[in-house]
């Protein structure tokens, strides 16, 4: 039968748990059979993958599994909350990459450099957020396709106007001169 030094907290040996005060007894004769035949006594269940699991003894309220997943997702979970809660760290969230970028302004050419399929891959996929952006800035504009080009006639002293279509207000020509 083997001998167990017990301590004032639940010890997990193998399946069996001893229970104690600091000194070695036998783990038979300290634990009911039904609870040494248990081994999900300190079984939870993670929140993110409802996987049982058993917290680590050194944090016993612990509520979310070892799994890399449920780890990432726990603490994407806390950083979303803290940021809604506490305006300190939202701003230290702010200003770390900004620091960073200033201390650091050579990075992104030297990376855009040593990767030009990247540069490539992203110009191409960034066309179609561009044209979207483009269209919905003429749809908010309200002016026609025939407004626009009569408003780039040359003004009287011969140079285009130099205001755009956005900055005129709406259903408001701008004066070309006419």
């Amino acid at each position: 039968m083997p001998l167990v030094r017990l301590s004032r907290r639940i010890i997990l040996q193998g399946k069996n748990l001893a229970l104690g005060y600091g000194f070695w007894i036998p783990v038979a004769i300290c634990i009911p059979t039904w609870l040494a035949c248990s081994s999900s006594i300190n079984d939870r269940r993670c929140r993110y993958c409802r996987q049982a699991f058993q917290p680590n003894r050194y944090h016993p309220r612990q509520q979310v599994s070892t799994h890399p997943v449920c780890r990432s997702q726990r603490r994407s979970d806390y950083h979303r909350q803290k940021i809604a809660s506490d305006p300190v760290y939202q701003q230290v969230c702010l200003e770390s990459p900004r620091k960073w970028r200033r201390t650091h302004p050579a990075c992104w050419t030297k990376y855009r450099q040593d990767h030009p399929e990247q540069v490539e891959r992203n110009r191409r996929k960034q066309r179609l957020p561009d044209q979207k952006r483009r269209l919905a800035n003429l749809a908010n504009n309200n002016l026609t396709i025939s407004q626009v080009v009569s408003f780039q006639s040359p003004t009287p002293s011969g140079s285009l106007s130099s205001a755009s279509c956005k900055q005129h207000p709406l259903g408001v020509a701008p004066r070309a001169g006419l």
